[in-house]
Parts: structure tokens; sequence; C-alpha cells
């Protein structure tokens, strides 16, 4: 007589793979038979991927709310654009009208001379933004998404010495961007995004690189001019409205009030850090008296002690030459003369327009 067993035996490796081993014996009757085993092994894969799905909402963080009005500047229109501005709407309520509509609308506000000398001299219009425009004193042209944060811009460019004016008058201009061209500028490199005190996006075209509007684009441009309020130039205006005595602080070209800052999570929180760190304990003392006291303690306070490391009490530059300082204007005008600036300006521009014709004529 001959008898069958199955055994099965059941294990779990390190791989996690489940493995069925099953065992077959024969045996007779006769004491003498001997036993026969096969293994078959069977695997069955059961391992799941680790669950990767994004679930937490953006971060959003809003820039400071400041409008030309805030700050002490009117305009006055030059050329409007009957296709996205119809009606005919000041800067800023051109702005409201753009961001709620999702039109992609870029500010830059330049002297005149600047604006001048950006113009095709047939056409008497800007037909594209040279990424070389402020060379050789800055590698590359700061595009804003607001008008406020392109006067901040040109406002930083002025006290550092980017560009300077003889007339004292200010051009405001905009543009609508085609989003598929846009995306064909991203993708060649010729633009770039960078997020200023992680607040403020700002779209910035390199020097050696060149945006050239599309139809639409060109369509799309309009200008003003800028102008005081009162008897003071415009970047006098900015530079007294604008100051550490009436609770703002600046980091680069962002400006904003410091009663924005609550604690550690509040949107500012970053950019206080790094206006602290670019103008120096000086900054601070300068606030009003109360508001002083206030950012003294949040700074001080033992939960912030990491961050408060990479902070000196001295900045980066000395006091009369920071934005925040309400007199800055004076260290510039006693610094930086019109003289100076164009000649570097035309000696840079002329070379490189000669070495273009120059590369023309090889044929390249």
């Amino acid at each position: 007589m001959i008898c069958a067993i199955f055994e099965c035996q059941h294990f779990v490796d390190s791989s996690q793979l489940q493995h069925f081993r099953f065992h077959f014996r024969s045996h007779s009757d006769f004491s003498t038979a001997r036993t026969v085993k096969i293994n078959i092994f069977v695997e069955i894969n059961t391992m799941s991927l680790t669950n990767i799905a994004v679930i937490k909402e953006p971060t959003i963080r809003m820039p400071a709310k400041l409008s030309l009005t805030t700050i002490g500047l009117t305009t006055r229109a030059i050329k409007l654009s009957s296709v996205v501005n119809a009606t005919c709407l000041a800067p800023q309520a051109f702005h409201d009208e753009t961001y709620n509509n999702d039109m992609e609308t870029w500010w830059l506000c330049t002297t005149t001379e600047l604006h001048e000398a950006m113009k095709d001299v047939a056409t008497e219009q800007i037909k594209g933004i040279n990424g070389s425009t402020l060379m050789p004193s800055f590698d590359k042209v700061i595009l804003s998404r607001s008008p406020t944060q392109a006067v901040t811009t040109a406002f930083y460019h002025y006290t550092e010495g980017h560009f300077t004016t003889n007339s004292g008058q200010m051009i405001l201009s905009s543009f609508t961007v085609n989003k598929g061209q846009q995306l064909v500028r991203l993708g060649n490199k010729s633009i770039n995004l960078f997020n200023r005190a992680y607040l403020m996006p700002q779209l910035q075209v390199e020097a050696g690189s060149t945006i050239k509007f599309t139809t639409d684009e060109l369509a799309s441009t309009q200008y003003w001019v800028l102008e005081s309020n009162n008897d003071q130039s415009i970047m006098s205006r900015i530079a007294t409205t604008l100051s550490w005595g009436n609770g703002y602080l600046w980091t680069y070209n962002y400006v904003f009030p410091t009663s924005l800052v609550v604690d550690d999570n509040s949107d500012h929180w970053k950019a206080l850090l790094q206006a602290v760190e670019y103008a120096g304990a000086t900054c601070i003392n300068k606030l009003p008296q109360q508001e002083c006291q206030r950012i003294w303690t949040l700074l001080t306070d033992a939960s912030n002690y990491q961050p408060l490391r990479q902070l000196q009490l001295a900045g980066t530059k000395t006091p009369e030459r920071l934005r925040g300082n309400s007199q800055v204007i004076e260290w510039v005008n006693n610094t930086f003369t019109w003289e100076e600036y164009a000649l570097g300006f035309n000696e840079y521009h002329n070379k490189m327009s000669d070495d273009e014709d120059n590369m023309m004529q090889q044929g390249e």
C-alpha cells in the first residue's frame, strides 16, 4: 500500500515576499521504504508602495499692500492701451483688474532718460527689454508684479547708483504677456523668476538676454509719468515716507511696515530677519519708540535663538547709505553724478553695439 501526504508551510522573508512551500512525501507500508520530499516554491508579491500623495495646501504669503497714494505719488498717462485698458484706468486700478482677471502683467519704473534710450527710434515704441539695460552698473532688469513694487525697485536702483537722472522725472510702464511666449522664454532661460523676501515675485531679464514683445504684448504696453504730490522730488518723497521713522523696513527692493510682523509665524518674519541682517540694529532703533521696543522683544525671545545667530548689530553698509534712512537721497546726490553715469552707460553700450555690428559683418 502506498500513501501520499502533502504538507504546506507559509513564511515571509525580509523582502516582504510571501512563500508557500509544499512537501510531497510518499511511503509504503514496508518499513524499508524511503520517503521522498519534493519542494515546490510559489512566490506572491503583496508589497505596496509607500503613499507619497501631496496633501498639504501651499504656503501663501501676502506682500505688503502699499499703493502709490500711500507713498505720496501720483501719475499722468502718456500712452494707454485700448486692448487691455479700454476704460483708461490709473495704474493701481489697472493692476487690480489684471490681478482679478488672471492677466499676467509686469511693471517697470525707470528714469525718463532710460525710457527714451529703450525706445525704437523708427517707431518711438519700446519693443522689448534688453537685460543689459542697466549695465555696466547692474547685471539684470527687474520687472515687478505691481506698480508700487516697480517704484520701490526703482528706488533701490537709484540708491545703489545703478542709474541716476538729470531731469528728475520717472516713467512707469506696464505690459501684459502672451502666456505661450512667456513659457518659451522660461524654457530658453531668457528670463527667470525670483521671490524677494519669500514674498514678492519678480521677473528678471539677465544681461545678455532680451525679451522681444509679440504683437499683442506690444499693443498692451502703457506709460505713465510719475509725480510727487508735494514739492519734494520723487525719490525724496519715497525716502521720507517709507522710512524707519514711519515704521517701515527695507530688504533690498522690498519694503514693508513692521506692524505686519506679529510673531515668528507671520508672513513677514523672514523679511524682518533679512532687513535686520542687511541694515543692522540701526534700523530697529530708528523705528517709532513703541514699535522699536516691540520688535526688540520679539527678536530677543529665547525661542528665536537659531535665526538670531545669523544677525549682527552692524549692517552691511553705514546708515547714511541705507534705504529706510530718510536722508539717504542726500548721500546719493553727493555720491553719484549724471555726467559720470551717462559716460559709463554710453561707453558700455556703444562698445556693445560695435561688437554686434562686427558679428553681423562676419556673418555670425
